[in-house]
């Protein structure tokens, strides 16, 4: 009842919020076990990193450690046990005190009631489960504590109405209309309790104001008895001290019942008990956070509780609703009705005016007696519920107005309506959704229907058909019913039926259930522009999706399409999904809502939908292309091809990097997808979102991108597309340290080129090849390829490129210890890097620099350099830089004996280059966190990283990284004393050296003389 605290002699436990929320779920299940399952389902979201059986025991391993001495948590199969016995739970103390206030009013013992529920609402220090870490099971919770706790407080100030303490009651009830302004009751109370104490025009002015709101927001007026409440203070007549069922009319002469035209059709009533609920089902499974909420949400009070239940399509709400109503028979003696209202099962939903006849007549009113005036009608049945206990539950409900005329106007009786829109809630209901089950209840469902054994027998098929069903109550109880009738079928045989998604849904039918049938009803109860916007989404992929890709396919504004999104949202057939990094609201589709979808899709009229779909690919393509011109890092020129950009009217990308993070997983859904059926959109959309993944060191996914545009490129014989996007690939398979395949797919473009005698192609694969040549150890040749690049592109103009291998240049010269060669290099290459925009060759070439100005003694502008290269590429983003920058730096540091500065930039180092699969750069400073042990005499923990280095260099393949690190190795055994080892490690990077043509051969050459 505020924050989730323990306390242990008077001293507060600390506790994180994981263990609030799991002590907070044990807390409100005392006496019973939870469960593990049940713990992992409510303390993460489904799919949640963490999440888990052993999570959940380390937590509770944690929480006792946290209460030590205590054997508050017990180990009960198959979870956890916590003993009520052993502690004071403020949740039970303040249930026990409300339910002592409401015995004690309705004895007439008001002072008892009053002081009841002070102490009662006293308990609260806070919002419901503070302090806890939000997840499924607290966000559920909280809701429903909160909403007992408004309760408390409206029937606390009516107690205070009753005794005439109209100012507490108006400062209770101030507070609940400021947390739940749609509580008609509270407000209700409120202006009684402002006109009772004197102060009239505040409650006319609290009207006006609710009436207002209503009106602009809802299209409604407030409910009869608030109006009929406002008129009596209007005319300064006398008013109830708290609302009754039984109030005046608001004008006319006293109600006299005798006079009343339903007089006559009440006094030839007869006394009956309806009792219309279908039958529960014997295997209702899960739901209990449902049913304790649903539970809750239907005590009575001084209105009539309305409980409203919504979710999408064979979610399981109606049998909710009637097992919930089942549980409440006992307090509804005089009967419970029953009507389905068919909005979710016909094409016409029923008339309420028929339904009301059908309700009187089971209460007792003969046909002949009935009003055929719908207004008398409905007052009719009003009138014969008044003083009687009855539950209402209306089922498949349309809309709002459908249900209005339905309810009760007396506190004693209570509402279920269900629907698939919340918007077919009454004003003043409480809303309920429903969502589909969690896996273990789906599991246990398909297991009270089938029999556990058949379950065991096959648990991973039995886990799949859960997945298959998309967990939603109906599929999964038609699925078992198909496997019930079938004991000859294994689970694997239903499973493999299920997994073509085209013919999932023929699947799911069975015994007059049909699923493809109830989704059915939802789509031909859309509008047309509706029923068009399913139908499209049915060709998405199998991905959450923005507003802006199905405005692409309905050839819509984005304002135009937010409307068909808003009522596929009210009528369930797609889900909302939060907002993304860039602000735009996600949505996704059920599995079985998708199967549907997809076979709606079909039925489109080929052009319609070959228009359709280049209009998405055309959308993807500009978006990409935008917002790549908004990213840091190198500039990218896209492929050219025939798919032509279509941007969305109204679509802007504000914040570049924060959409592609949102879109990334539909980027390189859309690249496949494209790749077996538009393909020259494959490779263009490929190239123009490949600047992202570069930037962010995602090359697994970089990878994937390029071989579906290559696959697609290959496809349509544009084979300058395909040599580029080999170059792209080679480009990869090189910063994943794979340069056999690098350099074959820089020779494959160059070999393309060459036939073509486009020289210009040429020297892009020659650039990119004398990169790998350089890091496999071949230094003349790479310096020779790149040099002539720098001619080819300095001819044509192409003063990025030039610059570029200008760097690469200068850092093959650094290698073979150049000094000069490579600053003038660099000199010339960082004003066209800057001019260009390409940041993260200008950030690899400052680091560059800083190193050469280190090794040649120039510090002060070894740090300036170094320091600008590490800032932009933090600002910027720059994964693979930073990492490379603060390396840099390190050596800096590490030169001037500053060991702990560079230790700590070695170590941020090495996690980012093993995060993005750098094993190169792994290596390197693997080498250098060697070489910093060992100048601490600390050869113990620095060789086994030497040697681990060695291995890295040689499995990559790197000859000049290799015998670098070999020579580091050579210097730590000998210093440790181990001379045998020093002279083989020695001897081995003297060769490496040779084999590359490496100055450094001559300096380990002369450190094996020294030894001899």
């Amino acid at each position: 009842m505020g924050p989730v605290e323990a306390c242990l002699d008077g001293a507060v436990v600390h506790l994180t919020g994981m263990q609030r929320a799991l002590l907070a779920m044990l807390v409100l299940d005392a006496g019973r076990v939870v469960g593990i399952q049940r713990l992992v389902d409510g303390l993460w979201e489904a799919g949640a990193a963490s999440a888990g059986p052993a999570r959940v025991r380390m937590l509770v391993s944690e929480l006792r450690r946290a209460l030590p001495g205590t054997d508050l948590v017990a180990t009960r199969s198959p979870g956890y046990l916590l003993l009520p016995a052993e502690c004071w739970l403020d949740s039970e103390a303040f249930t026990s005190a409300v339910q002592r206030a409401r015995t004690a009013r309705s004895q007439g013992r008001l002072d008892v009631a009053g002081d009841e529920y002070t102490a009662a609402l006293a308990l609260w220090r806070g919002p419901a489960l503070g302090g806890a870490a939000t997840g499924p099971f607290v966000a559920t919770e909280a809701v429903r504590f909160d909403e007992l706790r408004l309760l408390a407080m409206e029937d606390a100030a009516e107690v205070d109405l009753l005794r005439r303490r109209y100012g507490d009651a108006a400062s209770r009830l101030a507070e609940v209309t400021r947390h739940s302004p749609p509580r008609e009751r509270a407000h209700q109370l409120l202006m009684l309790a402002l006109y009772r104490a004197g102060r009239p025009g505040d409650a006319l002015r609290m009207y006006a104001s609710l009436r207002q709101r209503y009106v602009e927001e809802l299209g409604l007026e407030p409910g009869p008895e608030l109006r009929q409440l406002h008129q009596r203070i209007l005319r300064a007549e006398p008013v109830p001290e708290a609302p009754l069922a039984d109030a005046e009319p608001a004008s006319g002469p006293p109600y006299d019942p005798a006079r009343s035209p339903e007089a006559p059709h009440a006094a030839a009533a007869i006394a009956v008990r309806p009792a219309q609920l279908p039958p529960d089902l014997a295997d209702f499974t899960g739901r209990q956070h449902e049913v304790a909420a649903a539970l809750t949400m239907l005590e009575t009070g001084a209105t009539v509780p309305i409980l409203a239940l919504h979710g999408k399509p064979g979610v399981g709400k109606s049998t909710l609703a009637v097992h919930v109503a089942h549980r409440l028979r006992p307090r509804f003696p005089d009967g419970q009705l029953h009507v389905n209202l068919a909005a979710a099962t016909e094409p016409t939903p029923e008339d309420p005016h028929e339904v009301l006849g059908r309700f009187l007549a089971a209460l007792g009113i003969p046909g002949q007696a009935l009003p055929e005036d719908r207004a008398a009608r409905a007052a009719l049945f009003r009138s014969r519920l008044a003083g009687q206990r009855v539950l209402i539950v209306l089922d498949n409900a349309a809309s709002a107005t459908q249900v209005r005329p339905l309810l009760p106007g007396d506190a004693g009786c209570a509402v279920i309506v269900t629907s698939r829109s919340p918007l077919a809630a009454p004003l003043g209901a409480r809303a309920l959704a429903v969502d589909i089950l969690d896996a273990g209840a789906s599991r246990e469902l398909v297991g009270a229907i089938i029999g556990e054994r058949r379950i065991a027998a096959e648990p991973t098929e039995a886990e799949r058909l859960v997945e298959l069903c998309g967990r939603l109550p109906l599929a999964l109880r038609v699925a078992a019913g198909r496997l019930a009738e079938s004991p000859h079928w294994r689970v694997g045989t239903l499973v493999d039926r299920l997994t073509d998604e085209r013919h999932r849904l023929d699947e799911l039918r069975h015994g007059g259930v049909d699923v493809r049938a109830n989704l059915q009803l939802s789509y031909q109860a859309l509008s047309a522009r509706a029923a068009t916007g399913l139908r499209v989404l049915g060709m998405l992929p199998r991905t959450d999706f923005a507003t802006w890709s199905v405005a692409a396919l309905l050839h819509a504004t984005l304002a135009e399409t937010m409307t068909v999104v808003d009522e596929l949202i009210r009528a369930q057939l797609i889900e909302y999904a939060g907002h993304d990094r860039a602000g735009q609201a996600r949505y996704r589709l059920h599995d079985l809502i998708r199967a549907y979808a997809a076979e709606l899709a079909a039925g489109i009229e080929p052009p319609e939908r070959s228009a359709a779909i280049e209009r998405w690919y055309g959308a993807w393509l500009a978006a990409a292309a935008e917002a790549a011109t908004g990213l840091p890092a190198r500039p990218v020129t896209p492929l050219a091809g025939p798919g032509h950009h279509q941007p969305v009217p109204e679509l802007r990308i504000a914040e570049p990097l924060a959409w592609f993070e949102s879109e990334r997983v539909g980027l390189l859904a859309v690249v496949k997808r494209a790749a077996g059926e538009e393909r020259s959109y494959a490779y263009q959309i490929a190239s123009a979102a490949a600047k992202f993944f570069e930037l962010r060191g995602d090359f697994d996914d970089l990878r994937a991108l390029y071989q579906d545009g290559l696959a697609a490129a290959q496809a349509v014989g544009d084979h300058r597309a395909v040599a580029l996007l080999r170059c792209d690939l080679a480009m990869v398979d090189r910063y994943q340290d794979r340069h056999r395949s690098a350099r074959s797919g820089y020779e494959q473009a160059r070999d393309y080129f060459l036939r073509t005698g486009e020289v210009w192609g040429v020297a892009v694969a020659e650039a990119g090849l004398s990169v790998v040549l350089r890091l496999t150890g071949d230094l003349e040749q790479a310096l020779r390829l790149s040099l002539g690049a720098i001619e080819v592109f300095d001819t044509a103009g192409d003063r990025l490129r030039a610059a570029q291998a200008r760097y690469s240049a200068a850092v093959i010269h650094s290698d073979r210890r150049e000094w000069d060669a490579t600053v003038s290099h660099l000199e010339r290459a960082l004003p066209e890097l800057e001019a260009s925009g390409d940041q993260a060759t200008q950030c690899r070439a400052w680091g560059v620099l800083g190193m050469v100005l280190v090794w040649r003694g120039e510090y002060e502008r070894a740090v300036d350099y170094l320091d600008r290269a590490v800032t932009a590429t933090g600002r910027l983003g720059l994964i693979v830089e930073y990492a490379y920058a603060r390396l840099a730096l390190g050596d800096l540091h590490a030169a001037h004996g500053r060991v702990a500065q560079a230790r700590e930039l070695f170590d941020v180092s090495l996690r980012l280059v093993r995060l993005i699969g750098d094993r190169i750069g792994e290596a390197k400073l693997l080498t250098r966190l060697a070489e910093l042990l060992g100048a601490e005499r600390r050869y113990d923990e620095a060789i086994p990283l030497a040697e681990r280095a060695a291995q890295l260099s040689s499995e990559i393949g790197s000859r000049t990284a290799w015998a670098r690190v070999l020579t580091t190795l050579g210097e730590l055994h000998l210093a440790n004393g181990n001379r045998p080892a020093a002279v083989d490690a020695w001897v081995r990077s003297r060769a490496l050296y040779q084999r590359a043509g490496s100055d450094y051969a001559a300096d380990v050459a002369g450190r094996l003389a020294n030894l001899a």
